[in-house]
């Protein structure tokens, strides 16, 4: 390479050359151009709602920055998770209302239900308690009897049997032999000596099956 001279008390003045880092490189304007660019997309992405989506797409693209922007929700009928539809508050109230009357209903049929048993309960009751009343009225006139059987077994005891034969022979057969069982077998048998043999072979034979002991 050939040296042109230069004019005597004039300084050289440094050539600079390009490939070697000398003034703005390259590299620099590129990154100002990238940091301008993302600033103005965050300003559209912030501040212009409709520009909001087109370049969070784009950022997913990008291998770093796409981690920062997540995938929304798919939406109803593009082959992801099928939205549930909101009800409508006017069928739900129906449906509710519904269930109410059918639930009323149930409990109303339930208590006509009871009412009824109760009903036939205090009949069924009622009829015990008159049967009850019944069983101790003719117990008390049994009692009274089989008391009244008892005196006169202990009065016609006290009599000579001659006169006790005379009197037992004109009564009913049934009711003499309820008298004989009360009385002592003895006297029982003083009795029937004084009696017409056919009467006193047939209260005998009304005293056997009967099982009755005789007693005082």
């Amino acid at each position: 390479m050939s040296t042109r001279a230069l004019p005597a008390g004039s300084k050289a003045s440094p050539q600079v050359d390009p490939g070697k880092g000398g003034g703005i490189s390259w590299g620099l304007i590129l990154l100002l151009l990238l940091f301008l660019l993302i600033a103005s997309g965050a300003a559209a992405y912030f501040f212009y709602p409709p520009a909001k989506g087109l370049i969070a797409d784009y950022a997913r693209k990008i291998p770093i920055a796409g981690q920062l922007f997540p995938a929304p929700p798919p939406k109803a009928g593009t082959g992801g998770t099928p939205t549930v539809p909101e009800p409508d508050p006017a069928a739900v109230l129906e449906a509710q209302r519904k269930l109410l009357a059918e639930s009323k209903s149930k409990v109303e049929e339930q208590e006509q239900k009871l009412k009824t048993e109760r009903e036939a309960l205090d009949k069924i009751k009622k009829d015990l308690e008159v049967r009850a009343q019944q069983i101790e009225a003719e117990k008390a006139r049994l009692d009274g009897k089989l008391a009244s059987y008892s005196n006169l077994a202990r009065i016609y005891s006290q009599m000579k049997p001659v006169d006790a034969a005379g009197i037992l022979s004109n009564m009913d057969q049934t009711t003499v032999a309820i008298i004989f069982g009360r009385m002592d077998e003895t006297q029982v048998a003083k009795i029937l000596a004084n009696m017409d043999r056919v009467k006193a072979a047939t209260l005998s034979a009304l005293l056997k099956p009967a099982g009755q002991t005789p007693a005082n």
